[in-house]
């Protein structure tokens, strides 16, 4: 099962998606938030790899969303930060 974090912008669920191009030589998956708009997108060619594997793409694409920089106490959403 795919497990997506909430948006780091919003904090509302994000729906993973699987678009089409107008050739089908691209694929592109993105993960998007109806809440906000921010999204994450990769395109791939299954062409330029005899081995596609459209599962390591799905998985890629969930790792970027997922990743999480570590908080700093420069962090702007910090109450306590000074600018």
């Amino acid at each position: 099962m795919i497990k997506l974090k909430k948006c780091p912008h919003c904090g509302s669920d994000v729906m993973l998606c699987k678009l089409n191009g107008l050739t089908y030589a691209v694929y592109e998956f993105s993960i998007v938030c109806p809440g906000c708009g921010l999204e994450t997108k990769i395109s791939v060619n299954p062409n330029a790899n005899c081995c596609f594997d459209m599962g390591k793409a799905v998985d890629e694409i969930v790792e970027k969303w997922n990743r999480r920089e570590s908080t700093h106490e420069h962090d702007v959403g910090r109450s306590d930060c000074k600018l």
